[in-house]
């Protein structure tokens, strides 16, 4: 990403109206360099944020897999993966620990049960003319978990923690176009 330049008070005075224009060049020199750096600052401080918040989820393709776009989604290398960025990434939260071992077995089991229901799906969705959504495959795979009496905390860790991801950086762009 390129470096973006401080030019604020520039954009400042191009984009105020002729009145606070005016109100800004009347002020007495120290006041007015004063108003420049809080100004100045400001906008550094916006674009560090910026930056940070564009750059916290630059591991977000790693959770692609959870949309569970094909029955081959869910491996233990796209699970692996995504637990160990969670546990990089939330180190001072310590419920959101993920065990590999028992991942590994709740991987194992979500695989057999995609699997084992991605052609009555793909037939569902002919049938009904809809898309079965991620969140729905989901609900389901747990919800046969839940029946049968299978626990998976670090799988449903995984897709909360994939779902909370934003999809773009349009809501935060926006605030800086108001």
């Amino acid at each position: 990403m390129p470096k973006r330049s401080c030019k604020f008070t520039e954009d400042l005075q191009n984009e105020l109206p002729f009145l606070n224009k005016n109100i800004y060049r009347n002020l007495d020199k120290q006041v007015h360099n004063s108003v420049k750096e809080e100004l100045d600052g400001f906008y550094e401080r916006c674009i560090a944020y910026v930056d940070l918040w564009e750059n916290s989820f630059g591991n977000s393709e790693q959770f692609s897999w959870v949309n569970l776009t094909k029955a081959i989604a869910v491996d233990w290398e796209n699970a692996e993966t995504s637990a160990e960025i969670i546990n990089s990434s939330l180190l001072d939260v310590p419920d959101m620990k993920m065990n590999n071992d028992q991942l590994f077995d709740e991987v194992v089991l979500a695989k057999e049960y995609l699997q084992s229901n991605w052609e009555q799906w793909k037939q569902e969705e002919t049938t009904r003319d809809v898309i079965i959504s991620s969140e729905e495959k989901w609900l389901r795979l747990f919800g046969h978990f839940k029946e049968n009496h299978i626990v998976a905390p670090n799988l449903i860790k995984i897709v909360e923690y994939g779902f909370c991801l934003p999809g773009t950086s349009a809501p935060v762009e926006r605030v800086f176009h108001l």
